[in-house]
């Protein structure tokens, strides 16, 4: 009826992502899975209040595989989730809890389980030219106890156009099965390792209107026990471990400029720019991810029509690794809707360009996908 609806889904999908090694003694592995899903959700409204009920089940099969070695494990996610959510002129509060059990076979000789329970709150609330919010959520695990995150975000509107923000946040994650019991070819899981907590301040100021969409910010983070991979002093095997300490500072800018209406250019929708800046610093070591990142990463975007609703995108990238070859590397997207169908094609890294994110992590070269997808109604 008018004040409530039922929202059913289930099925199945093959996925397969990692590295696609040119040598099969790669020793990174590439991850395939095959995964099988079902949901329910119940929305019952009541005027400025809704109920939401979430019942959710979902399990893959994974298989990593490198060289010729497969080793197959199964997770299974099963639980309950309620939110309530109250809107009104000037707040919209959202409050509620969720259930789930996680277990995951053939990662060790027995079975392994993760029970967790979480209640969580947030407000956002408008007063004139001022917007403030906060978030509040308990979470249990057996494994790893009680933790908690909180947050908050101020903006305030200096113009209709004009905006500034801060915002803080403290929160944690929880090491992965596979961080804590993996032992096949050169991973080697870690059962002792804890939790990483995070802290991250950051100050925005925003422009929006016709022509300009601008979005500028500044941050800082502050990881304690981070989660990462350790490369041995044999160098034969990662193992995951906690680095006490990763500070991260950097900032990033945004920007959207509608084009449509200036002369010459005008058959140009849009064209979009993307940067970011990284100065991270952590203890000494080796470390699989922190030790491998981009200190500078610059993306621009230009979409425009062609003919009878084909349209097409290029994507410009400039990548400075903190232990590699800078790079640039040339994309383009194709879009064709038909009737019901929408046709896709791309062509990622157009030149070919040879480059490695870290030692032996040899990037795919050209990278070419065809979409299709049918919209009934």
């Amino acid at each position: 009826d008018e004040k409530s609806a039922l929202n059913i889904m289930f099925g199945t999908f093959l996925d397969e992502h990692g590295v696609i090694a040119k040598s099969e003694t790669s020793k990174y592995p590439t991850e395939k899975y095959n995964n099988s899903f079902f949901n329910s959700r119940i929305l019952h409204n009541f005027n400025k209040m809704s109920l939401i009920s979430h019942t959710h089940w979902n399990e893959s099969e994974y298989s990593y595989v490198s060289g010729n070695n497969i080793n197959n494990y199964i997770i299974t996610d099963a639980g309950y989730d309620f939110k309530g959510e109250r809107i009104t002129k000037t707040q919209q509060s959202t409050f509620g809890f969720s259930f789930a059990r996680k277990t995951i076979s053939n990662l060790l000789n027995s079975e392994i389980q993760r029970d967790r329970f979480n209640i969580f709150y947030n407000d956002v609330v408008k007063k004139g030219s001022f917007i403030y919010s906060d978030g509040f959520s308990a979470n249990y695990a057996d494994d790893f106890g009680w933790k908690y995150s909180y947050g908050i975000q101020l903006k305030y509107l200096l113009t209709n156009d004009l905006k500034i923000s801060y915002e803080y946040d403290d929160g944690y994650k929880l090491p992965s099965f596979f961080e804590q019991y993996s032992s096949f070819g050169q991973w080697r899981g870690n059962s002792n390792i804890e939790s990483e907590s995070v802290k991250t301040n950051e100050i925005g100021l925003s422009i929006n209107n016709n022509i300009l969409k601008l979005e500028v910010s500044l941050f800082h983070r502050l990881t304690k026990n981070a989660l990462d991979w350790e490369l041995s002093d044999s160098d034969d095997y990662w193992i995951a471990v906690n680095i006490p300490q990763v500070t991260v500072n950097g900032h990033h800018l945004e920007a959207n400029i509608n084009v449509e209406s200036i002369p010459l250019i005008k058959f140009i929708s849009e064209i979009n720019f993307d940067y970011t800046f990284l100065n991270l610093t952590h203890d000494s070591g080796i470390f699989r991810n922190t030790s491998n990142y981009l200190v500078h990463q610059f993306r621009s975007d230009l979409n425009y029509g062609i003919i009878f609703g084909l349209t097409q995108s290029w994507v410009l990238r400039y990548e400075d690794p903190i232990n590699m070859s800078s790079r640039w590397l040339i994309d383009t997207y194709f879009n064709l809707p038909i009737w019901k169908l929408n046709s896709t094609f791309s062509i990622e890294n157009l030149l070919d360009v040879q480059y490695e994110d870290e030692s032996e992590f040899e990037a795919p070269g050209r990278w070419m996908k065809f979409g299709l997808q049918f919209q009934y109604f």
